[in-house]
């Protein structure tokens, strides 16, 4: 169950200093509270704001005669440069939120599970995002209303740090004037996600993106302020004075929510809001598999002209399913998902990758007998040509910068995969076909008539690659943030 509202003050906190650490656990960030190692958490929700229903899925939880999974979090982080010439993004993970800070301990009713974690995509230099790091997680356990409310106090610890930035700002006119500070001044969108028992709270501004894996299909839980492609947010900057040209707020910001930039009039008259929206979900080990927080680095490149939030989301949730399939841990998955944004799509902006895992239990192997995958081979090519070059010595990814059937008259022969190649290719990558699936839907160069012709000949010696970077296009959100009062 999802609940979600539209339209975030306040300091520090973590658990008290001097207790003992949690004890760990092999494998990275896990910790399985003793009150939860026995039981599964209930599945019921109940709220006044919007409601998602996810039980659409129900069939596949009743495949497998396995033991229910179980609530058990884990975390992992990446962040790559990119095309930038430095990285503004910064990440936060606290497995237990009251470890940002000793200034607040825990109170007694505290579930087990409390995680944190935050993307903060900055622009214009690295200080907002680096502020909003420290200081966002202090802001949120610190605040009155925590945790009581904690949808309000998501938003006053938005607002709070959003003050912050604004007192820096302006000691910073008083040092230096205010044409330097404007000249350097930066700001940053920001994404939120908290674990308070068995609910997932996902707060954000800006156009990061939460999406959770849910029965294999990617759910979005935020939505992206870009006015010129979110209509509730182009009538909410109109309506506080301002315009969008190009795609820019008022000739400046790709975003109509932000952090920060208070050195923008735009900013000191509300046309450019602080307030996040806010998503409340019911977690169910059932079905709920894992949750990706990403800068819009990661998304922008499972897509192209044709393509909704939801298809984006659903490539980028395949590549990391296939991962966990193959390895379950959090971080190792955050650094693939990174990692083909750089090797594969030559990702030309910072991406950072959080990926939390929900349950105790990695998730399921496709059903390949049912699935796509037979009835298309163009993935299923080129992972025998991986395979293929991997045989040849060759390191990283295939390169493509266009299909074959694109190539001019007389361009030197492409590789051929023959059936044999195909063969030991879907014997080798059983658990990488979801991944195969999400690079294909990107686009291969391959088709299905292009396999048929290999007919049953070897790939081809020639040095030529294709380039898999995709189409980069600009992203449509489907689902327009609502309108702040």
């Amino acid at each position: 169950m999802l609940t979600s509202t539209t339209d975030g003050n306040l300091p520090h906190a973590q658990e008290p200093c001097g207790l003992p650490p949690r004890p760990a656990a092999p494998g990275g960030s896990r910790y399985v509270p003793p009150a939860l190692r026995n039981r599964v958490p209930t599945a019921e929700s109940s709220s006044s704001l919007r409601d998602v229903d996810n039980t659409s899925e129900s069939s596949e939880r009743s495949e497998t005669t396995e033991a229910p999974a179980q609530q058990c979090i884990r975390h992992g982080a990446s962040s790559i440069v990119g095309g930038r010439a430095q990285n503004e993004d910064v990440t936060c993970s606290f497995a237990d939120i009251f470890d940002a800070s000793c200034d607040v301990a825990a109170p007694p009713d505290a579930p087990e599970w409390r995680g944190f974690y935050a993307v903060f995509d900055g622009h214009g230099g690295q200080e907002a995002s680096q502020y909003c790091g420290e200081e966002l997680a202090k802001a949120l356990v610190s605040a009155p209303n925590f945790p009581a409310d904690i949808e309000q106090a998501l938003r006053d610890a938005f607002v709070r740090v959003d003050e912050g930035l604004r007192e820096k700002y302006e000691a910073r006119c008083l040092e230096v004037g205010e044409e330097e500070a404007a000249r350097t001044g930066s700001g940053t969108t920001a994404l939120a996600c908290l674990v308070w028992g068995p609910d997932l709270w996902v707060a954000n501004l800006g156009d990061s993106r939460a999406v959770l894996c849910c029965a294999k299909r990617a759910i979005p839980l935020s939505a992206d302020h870009r006015p010129h492609e979110n209509e509730a947010e182009l009538a909410r900057v109109e309506a506080a004075g301002g315009y969008v040209r190009d795609g820019y707020v008022c000739n400046h910001l790709a975003t109509s929510r932000a952090l920060g930039d208070w050195h923008y009039a735009m900013k000191r008259e509300g046309i450019v809001s602080n307030s996040p929206d806010v998503v409340r979900h019911r977690l169910d080990p059932a079905s709920d598999e894992f949750l990706v927080l990403a800068s819009d680095g990661l998304w922008e490149l499972f897509h192209s002209s044709s393509d909704d939030l939801g298809v984006r989301s659903q490539r980028a949730i395949e590549l990391a399913r296939g991962r966990l399939m193959q390895t379950y841990d959090a971080e190792a998955c955050a650094q693939y998902l990174t990692g083909k944004a750089e090797d594969v799509f030559h990702a030309s902006d910072n991406t950072s990758v959080i990926v939390v895992t929900l349950r105790d239990a990695p998730p399921r192997q496709a059903n390949f007998r049912n699935s796509s995958f037979r009835r298309d081979g163009s993935h299923l090519a080129l992972r025998a040509v991986e395979l293929h070059a991997e045989r040849l010595g060759q390191q990283g990814g295939l390169q493509r910068k266009g299909s074959v059937n694109e190539m001019p008259r007389g361009a030197p022969a492409r590789r051929r995969v023959g059936a044999s190649s195909l063969r030991e290719s879907y014997t080798r990558s059983d658990q990488a076909a979801e991944e195969d699936a999400a690079v294909r839907s990107v686009g291969t160069g391959l088709d299905s008539s292009t396999v048929a012709e290999s007919g049953g000949g070897e790939s081809s010696d020639s040095d030529d690659e294709w380039d898999r970077a995709p189409p980069r296009h600009r992203s449509v959100a489907s689902t327009p943030a609502p309108q702040d009062p």
